[in-house]
């Protein structure tokens, strides 16, 4: 239902048609053209929501074609923890303030930014954008060669030059890029970055992040949690409240893990690992991998010790600078 539809006559005249649908009295309505932008629909979070029956008890909420609740466009309302969803085309979806949820699963090349708050960010096929914002937010890729990008939109080289920057020392985003060739894009928190399928840029921000080339997630809720655990000198990565799986196939992977104490794996494919400044684990894993310790003490594994050796590649390990205390290891394939 579009109304009330209104029809300027002119000379300060106008017929207005209550309870109007597209259609009736043989006027149709025809869709806008795409804004400027690119953007075919602008979706934003923090509007008040409308009561569509204001006789009854309680604010009684609808939905619009995309099961977006209802709202004023130019009544604002802070804080507000949304659920919106996107179109078809190409959208802006804006999330603001609270703690939001944006969906982007019907396609397009969409831009998601959560804004403040702890936001879930899902993308679906396309092309997409995600931008958490501040505070603690989950990023999650969809099937297109997709940027995910923790704080801020940054180009590589400036997320290179801040990630060699302080820590915050908090725990920080989780970013997924499941399929796709994917850029990931770390902040100053201690981040979890899964590569997914494909062959990925991932760049670790400030903190002390887990990277995997190659892992993805299905499913991971807002409390999640990433500890290390030490069995046999081989480090390894645990995750809570998440479902883990390896999608079976892996790309050739750019790792640059930044600032902090790291833990990163290559997974499959011939993978670039950099561990940046401080005291990092590197593996390399399957494939012909060059693992670049950087300062500080480090610890460069060609291959995993728990992979098969019929897996392994011929592995290029440079320990860099630091105080000569690294640690380095390689195999050879059988």
């Amino acid at each position: 239902m579009n109304s009330p539809f209104t029809i300027q006559l002119g000379a300060g005249q106008q017929v207005v048609l209550e309870d109007f649908t597209s259609g009736d009295y043989g006027i149709a309505l025809v869709e806008a053209p795409p804004a400027a932008t690119g953007f075919a629909r602008t979706i934003g979070g923090d509007l008040a929501r409308i009561d569509v029956d204001p006789l009854l008890d309680g604010v009684q909420l609808g939905s619009d074609d995309l099961g977006n609740v209802l709202t004023a466009p130019a009544v604002l309302a802070a804080d507000q923890s949304d659920t919106l969803n996107d179109s078809a085309g190409n959208d802006l979806i804006q999330g603001l303030g609270g703690d939001d949820r944006l969906v982007g699963w019907r396609g397009g090349n969409d831009r998601l930014e959560g804004g403040a708050g702890h936001d879930h960010l899902q993308a679906g096929d396309g092309d997409d954008v995600l931008v958490g914002g501040s505070e603690r937010d989950i990023l999650m890729a969809g099937y297109g060669n997709d940027r995910l990008y923790a704080d801020e939109e940054l180009s590589v080289g400036a997320a290179v030059a801040l990630g060699e920057g302080a820590a915050s020392g908090l725990p920080g985003e989780w970013l997924d890029g499941r399929g796709g060739d994917d850029t990931l894009v770390g902040g100053a928190g201690t981040d979890v970055l899964l590569g997914g399928s494909g062959s990925d840029i991932i760049l670790g921000g400030a903190g002390n992040d887990n990277i995997d080339g190659d892992l993805a997630t299905d499913w991971v809720g807002r409390d999640w949690t990433a500890t290390r655990s030490v069995s046999s000198g081989v480090y390894t990565t645990a995750y809570g409240q998440s479902n883990i799986f390896d999608p079976g196939a892996g790309g050739d992977d750019f790792i640059y893990a930044g600032g902090g104490d790291d833990w990163a794996r290559g997974g499959r494919g011939d993978d670039w690992i950099d561990g940046g400044s401080g005291n990092d684990v590197l593996f390399g894993q399957e494939g012909h991998d060059a693992l670049f310790g950087g300062a500080g003490n480090d610890k460069l594994f060609g291959d995993e010790t728990t992979t098969p050796l019929a897996e392994q590649g011929d592995d290029f390990l440079d320990g860099g600078a630091g105080d000569d205390n690294d640690t380095q290891e390689w195999r050879e394939a059988a």
